[in-house]
């Protein structure tokens, strides 16, 4: 990330296990970003999982080629072969002005999905996380990311 003008000692990328509130109180803290790799199937597609927002002044980079959504993610959180076919996608889901967006580099818009609670970013935001998850009972292919802290 230090090439793309991030401080590495200030920020660092870690793997959520859990979606557990237990389990979410050892993510450390503050959590800026939430990268979520998830399968591209019709259910989660079809879902209505938040609104667009074509009013809103949240930078959206928008996925011009094929299998970049993981490096479109990781662009939303800081600020592949295009051929090969893959059946599984990264969106990113950041706090902006109070309201919890989904950056989506496949849509026009930023996607949001209300005002961030008192749980704060981390829970809000994997509660929509479980929404994507309940739309394909029994996969596990999904993966979630956050970017985080690096002050020990």
């Amino acid at each position: 990330m230090s090439k793309l003008g991030v401080v590495e000692e200030s920020w660092k990328f870690i793997d959520i296990f859990s979606l557990d509130d237990d389990m979410l109180a050892f993510v450390p803290e503050p959590v800026i970003s939430l990268l979520f790799l998830y399968p591209l199937e019709t259910s989660i597609e079809n879902a209505s999982l938040g609104v667009k927002d074509n009013s809103s002044n949240v930078v959206l980079i928008k996925q011009t080629v094929g299998n970049a959504c993981g490096t479109i993610a990781i662009l939303h959180a800081i600020a592949p072969n295009a051929e090969s076919k893959t059946n599984l996608h990264f969106v990113c889901f950041v706090e902006h002005d109070g309201s919890l967006y989904e950056l989506d580099g496949r849509k026009n818009a930023p996607v949001l999905h209300g005002s961030i609670t008192t749980a704060g970013f981390l829970k809000d935001a994997c509660n929509v996380v479980k929404k994507f998850i309940t739309c394909l009972p029994g996969s596990v292919e999904f993966s979630l990311m956050g970017l985080c802290s690096d002050n020990n």
